[in-house]
């Protein structure tokens, strides 16, 4: 069926006129895409060109500053994961961290990324060891929450909790009246 200078073929696909129409948008759609820095976005624009013109002549093109931003986007997260790591070994675990994170919104699967949050973590799960070693319950606490928040499911995290609770129960094991040091009363009769 003819309709303004269009057929459409069967399962829906048009023809002849609206197809060049429809690769120029997604053409502008991609570009616009990339130019914010969705790649992912772009990438699946020129997908759908290809649906609808697997031979357009930009196809190539489109598929070149896709690639062009995927690599971009992937130097622009090695060089903030690099400040991060130089961060983090200055001391400055706060700004580290914070670009972990950011780069992890981006990309939650980046390795990188997540072992930095894990470096990061070191530190307070030795100071909730220590403080939970001197039974200073309320700043172990303190530091499990902090390194909790970065790496949740950490074993080194969850060894440190545990030394805390191990601690907390020697603590009242050691003030329970049966293991209080004899009195001088009680030894004399």
């Amino acid at each position: 069926a003819e309709q303004q200078g269009r057929a459409a073929r069967p399962g829906g696909r048009v023809w002849s006129g609206e197809r060049g129409g429809v690769v120029a948008r997604r053409r502008r759609g991609n570009s616009v895409w990339l130019a914010k820095g969705n790649t992912a976005g772009g990438e699946e624009l020129v997908d759908r060109i290809e649906a609808v013109d697997p031979g357009h002549l930009d196809l190539t093109t489109a598929r070149a500053r896709v690639g062009e931003g995927i690599q971009k986007s992937q130097d622009a997260q090695k060089h903030a994961l690099d400040a991060a790591d130089a961060e983090l070994h200055a001391g400055h675990v706060d700004a580290a961290v914070s670009t972990y994170r950011k780069v992890l919104t981006e990309s939650p699967d980046n390795l990188r990324a997540h072992t930095g949050l894990r470096f990061a973590g070191e530190p307070l799960v030795t100071a909730a060891n220590r403080a939970a070693a001197d039974f200073d319950f309320a700043h172990a606490e303190a530091a499990l929450a902090q390194a909790r928040a970065l790496t949740p499911q950490w074993p080194t995290l969850r060894a440190a909790e545990q030394h805390l609770q191990q601690a907390q129960a020697h603590r009242r094991g050691l003030t329970t009246p049966a293991h209080r040091a004899p009195t001088d009363d009680q030894t004399a009769s």
